[in-house]
């Protein structure tokens, strides 16, 4: 669900160009949020319908659902706490900006595998979502690709992740060995991108 929409909108950024100003030589220049409250009131609204989103698609009220409630929010408050770490070191300041897409980070990470996994793995997933964002992100820039939403970033590389993640931590299936299980979840990596990049580059 996540990486889709992130490559349809990369195949847009590329399409549509950057916006005037954003790469001026060699340098890139930063368009500040117009109101901080919202970003914090719609990463709160997402969170909440999250739980929803990850706990529904069980389409049951097992006893399972109690655990991946709990990963979910674990997931995105390690991301949260990650990113606000990754905002201190980088600019010795908390963005409210950079702390919210961590959150939201840690949240599509868990997403393919809040059902398998432990509350452990759970943290460990959204501490590492909020870096795969955010060094995402940076190479987007080198690039010069313009992402005003940070959607590649968030949805898209942290989506990999998370899927990726499944064959790292979940339980095996029968039959198959760790290799094998990566190599299904990388295998539907790349398809996801081929369709919906090469449908959104149509589409633009």
């Amino acid at each position: 669900v996540h990486s889709m929409g992130a490559w349809i909108g990369l195949s847009g950024a590329l399409v549509l160009g950057p916006r005037l100003g954003k790469f001026h030589r060699d340098e890139i220049r930063y368009f500040a949020p117009s109101n901080h409250n919202f970003i914090v009131f719609g990463v709160f609204v997402l969170w909440f319908s999250w739980f929803g989103f990850n706990a529904g698609s069980l389409l049951s009220f097992a006893p399972s659902v109690a655990s991946i409630l709990m990963n979910t929010l674990i997931s995105g408050a390690t991301g949260g706490i990650s990113a606000y770490l990754i905002s201190l070191l980088f600019s010795r300041k908390v963005g409210v900006e950079l702390f919210s897409f961590g959150i939201i980070a840690g949240l599509v990470g868990i997403t393919a595998g809040c059902a398998e996994f432990t509350a452990q793995q759970s943290a460990w997933v959204g501490m590492v979502s909020a870096i795969v964002m955010f060094a995402g992100e940076r190479a987007l820039l080198r690039l010069r690709i313009d992402d005003p939403l940070s959607v590649v970033a968030i949805h898209g590389f942290t989506g990999v992740w998370g899927t990726l993640a499944v064959a790292c931590y979940a339980e095996l299936p029968p039959g198959l060995s760790r290799g094998e299980f990566f190599q299904i979840q990388a295998s539907g990596v790349l398809a996801a991108f081929a369709l919906a990049f090469s449908s959104g580059l149509i589409l633009f």
